[in-house]
């Protein structure tokens, strides 16, 4: 993924960021953490994850400010638009 990254195209950029997104917090689901936990990680990324996307700077502001881990979901889910995958859902 790191090499895709470098050279991706916004819409690939996107793509590759949420399927970073959705492996991260199945792995972290499945290792039974928290969804406070899970906020936290996630927040700790997003200082650095949406710098080269359209509007990122806005996205990781409104990111940051979530409240929770559904917050923080249905923001992304709002930004990135159409699934990037069969899985639709990710909570």
């Amino acid at each position: 993924l790191a090499r895709d990254y470098k050279s991706a195209k916004t819409s690939n950029l996107v793509g590759n960021i949420d399927l970073f997104i959705q492996t991260f917090l199945e792995q972290l689901q499945l290792h039974e953490i928290e969804d406070k936990g899970i906020l936290k990680r996630f927040k700790g990324l997003s200082r650095y994850m949406f710098e080269d996307l359209d509007q990122g700077e806005k996205l990781k502001t409104s990111l940051l400010r979530s409240e929770d881990l559904s917050q923080f979901m249905n923001i992304w889910i709002n930004y990135r638009g159409k699934p990037s995958s069969t899985r639709d859902q990710y909570i």
